[in-house]
């Protein structure tokens, strides 16, 4: 059990502060816009900051305890994201429509995370994160 909780604090330290090749594509199929968003949520602190909707709705990790039907994640405790470059993690998008998209970043291990983007006044934000966890 221990081991678990070593291996997991270090697979989610590793994920959040991944480095990565700028010029990575993510789907295809993803509006241009968001694409381009993406790439420079991922590498610029302060327009990562300004584009997410805080307190932002979501829910901690599963190794946190705290109360997850009241949780928000708040400015003041937010950890910068960064490109995930890891070949074991697996990439899934669900573009619900041109304005709102669900990235799903998992291990076939069976822990993964979720973020809900949105398009607002023309901007994209981060609208929810879902901690790392395991996967039902």
């Amino acid at each position: 059990m221990v081991f678990r909780i070593v291996l997991f604090i270090s697979f989610l330290s590793s994920l959040i502060g991944c480095k990565s090749k700028s010029n990575r594509q993510i789907d295809s199929k993803l509006p241009n816009s968001f694409s381009t968003f993406y790439e420079r949520f991922h590498t610029d602190s302060v327009y990562q900051m300004n584009h997410i909707a805080f307190p932002l709705s979501g829910t901690p990790g599963s190794l946190d305890t705290v109360d997850s039907e009241n949780f928000h994640w708040e400015q003041s405790d937010w950890q910068l994201h960064r490109p995930i470059e890891i070949q074991e993690f697996k990439k899934h998008y669900t573009i619900l429509d041109t304005t709102s998209i669900t990235e799903y970043i998992y291990h076939p291990g069976g822990y993964g995370l979720e973020r809900r983007f949105a398009q607002m006044s023309g901007e994209w934000f981060l609208i929810y994160y879902g901690g790392m966890s395991k996967l039902k």
